[in-house]
């Protein structure tokens, strides 16, 4: 009678043994899961600032798109209406160089 109990006892804690084996991810596939949450959270933060980007863009495209609009219409520049003021313009800054 002892020896059934000890082959009974043998089989059931092999019988564990093997579940708890079988049980487990193989260590490639828990790799590979790692692999792809790491990558994940790069993809998200690749779209966190392409969004930041595209605001700045925005914001730099609004500002340059003021700028061109004060150069159209001649805010803080004298234009010249006659070819004398432009001689006289040309002079100083040649004059200037030398």
């Amino acid at each position: 009678m002892w020896k059934k109990l000890k082959e009974w006892a043998w089989v059931i804690i092999l019988a564990l043994v093997g579940m708890l084996a079988l049980g487990q991810k193989p260590r490639w596939i828990k790799e590979k899961e790692k692999e792809i949450k790491e990558r994940d959270k790069e993809i998200e933060q690749v779209k966190e600032n392409a969004a930041d980007s595209l605001e700045d863009y925005e914001g730099v495209k609004a500002d340059h798109d003021e700028a061109i609009k004060k150069a159209q219409e001649g805010e803080g520049t004298n234009p010249f209406d006659n070819p004398d003021d432009a001689a006289k313009f040309l002079d100083d800054i040649l004059r200037k160089r030398k």
